[in-house]
């Protein structure tokens, strides 16, 4: 019996099929990273395609071991083939809002090299599909002011508001070049979390110290699963069909072993028992900044030619190849909730012991108002991961762990 002929695959799906790879390959660099970022204490945000982003427009202007190694960080053919316009795609995707010219994320990347050598036209193609652009700065006569000068660029958004200017040092005058890539978002809930009541709660930092912090309660339907290790909430928010992923070990301390157990299998596995039903949520507002240098984790990924004098090979984007990459600073910003930042009052509790807060009145309201099985209630009341997903992409916009929200200040009310 003769084979089934197959149906010849059409010269464009390729193309077509190229940004939900991409977004693919930036969820993947997610686990890379924070398999790294997450030795870092306290609040945590970053963003996987700022990042990703930032290495394809390196690896756009490298030859050689540098592109091949930077390829397989960002796990894509070697030769790059689609990856300029799917990263526009995926771009667009993403910015694309729920109305007209609305922006859903902020991304932002930039390579800054030492003047002299006109940066070659191919390269600047890729930047422009990339989005990204090149800036010249004197590294070597004035290090110092290219220090003020890339930390102004990083603190520009809400990416790196509040942030101090990079470390005196942190850029020297041997330095060839330096990326840069920044990701801000600003959200607000979508329902039934918009319409929640703040009100004053407690957050434990730990089994020894609480905080006194604004907490959001609401009641309606929302997908939620129970895994091993605690509960998933998926909370929708209004920009550009992303939701927030709520991930809530059921012990204060638990966020640790929740770290060791995120990989995408198991994310896949939690998300996937998400089901729809009643549930009373409490948030603290969501309110971070950060920003790492991410030469080490990089290097320790696979991509240490591209970092190393003598090794890197650059000659795709201008006439002097030797000069490596000095660092990739990465600034991240995510907001939700959108009260200004001290919204509410409360008094704290004595550390170690276990306070709860009550629901608004609102929110208990509407809990007995709704129809079927009782609403369950869910503080997120001690320390949690959240990751920011794209729906039509399936991309991880933001990977970000509240370890402490941000403190009432004193004599603060509750709007």
């Amino acid at each position: 019996m003769n084979p089934k002929p197959t149906r010849p695959r059409h010269p464009g799906s390729a193309a077509r099929d190229a940004p939900a790879q991409l977004a693919s390959r930036c969820n993947r660099l997610a686990f890379d990273l924070y398999a790294h970022l997450r030795q870092h204490p306290g609040n945590l945000v970053f963003s996987p395609p700022a990042v990703a982003l930032s290495l394809a427009l390196a690896a756009a202007g490298a030859a050689g071991r540098t592109r091949s190694t930077l390829a397989r960080v960002l796990r894509w053919p070697e030769d790059l083939r689609g990856l300029g316009p799917a990263a526009r795609a995926l771009r667009l995707a993403w910015r694309r809002g729920p109305r007209p010219g609305e922006s859903a994320l902020e991304l932002d990347s930039r390579l800054w090299v030492q003047p002299g050598s006109p940066v070659r036209a191919a390269f600047q193609h890729h930047c422009r599909q990339l989005g990204a652009d090149v800036v010249a700065l004197d590294f070597r006569r004035d290090p110092e002011g290219a220090r003020g000068a890339m930390s102004a660029w990083l603190g520009r958004s809400g990416a790196g508001r509040g942030l101090a200017p990079l470390p005196a040092g942190s850029v020297g005058p041997l330095a060839g070049r330096v990326l840069g890539s920044a990701a801000w978002l600003r959200g607000a809930w979508g329902p039934p979390l918009g319409a929640g009541a703040v009100r004053p709660g407690i957050f434990h930092v730990s089994r020894a110290v609480a905080r006194s912090v604004p907490l959001r309660w609401a009641a309606g339907r929302l997908r939620t699963a129970r895994f091993e290790l605690g509960r998933a909430v998926e909370a929708p928010l209004r920009e550009g069909g992303t939701s927030a992923l709520l991930l809530l070990p059921d012990e204060v301390d638990g966020v640790g072993e929740l770290e060791r157990r995120l990989s995408p299998e198991s994310l896949a596995r939690w998300a996937g028992a998400l089901t729809e039903g009643p549930l009373e949520l409490a948030l603290p507002r969501v309110e971070l900044a950060a920003r790492y240098a991410l030469r080490e984790g990089l290097s320790a990924m696979g991509a240490r030619a591209a970092f190393q004098p003598g090794t890197a090979d650059f000659s795709g984007v201008d006439a002097s190849p030797g000069a490596p990459l000095e660092n990739l600073w990465h600034a991240a910003g995510l907001c939700l909730g959108g009260e200004p930042s001290g919204a509410g009052a409360a008094s704290a509790a004595p550390p170690g012991r276990a306070a709860r807060p009550e629901p608004g009145p609102r929110a208990a309201d509407a809990a007995r108002a709704s129809r079927g099985p009782a609403a369950a209630r869910l503080a997120a009341d001690h320390p949690f991961l959240l990751l920011v997903r794209h729906a039509a992409t399936g991309a991880i916009l933001f990977v970000a762990r509240v370890a402490e929200p941000e403190a009432l200040p004193p004599g603060t009310r509750s709007g």
